[in-house]
């Protein structure tokens, strides 16, 4: 396997909304620019994302040549609502 870098985890958290986004999409962009050849992103520990961290999610994917694959969420969020 020389010459081929291992897949890039990075991990997310609490809440993605347009104000958090753009820390996700500069780690993002980051990632992309380190030449890895996948793109993991661990979404566990997200308990909300609104239509702009969705957006990011399509983005990266198309933008990392397929190669970007947001991981599973089993998360133990605990709703608001009471």
């Amino acid at each position: 396997m020389r010459g081929r870098t291992p897949p890039l985890l990075l991990t997310a958290g609490q809440r993605f909304d347009l104000e958090t986004v753009p820390r996700l999409r500069q780690a993002l962009a980051d990632a992309r620019h380190e030449g890895s050849r996948q793109t993991i992103l661990d979404i566990s520990q997200v308990c909300f994302g609104d239509s702009s961290f969705l957006h990011e999610l399509l983005a990266a994917h198309y933008s990392h040549h397929r190669s970007f694959w947001p991981a599973p969420s089993h998360t133990n969020c605990v709703s608001s609502s009471s």
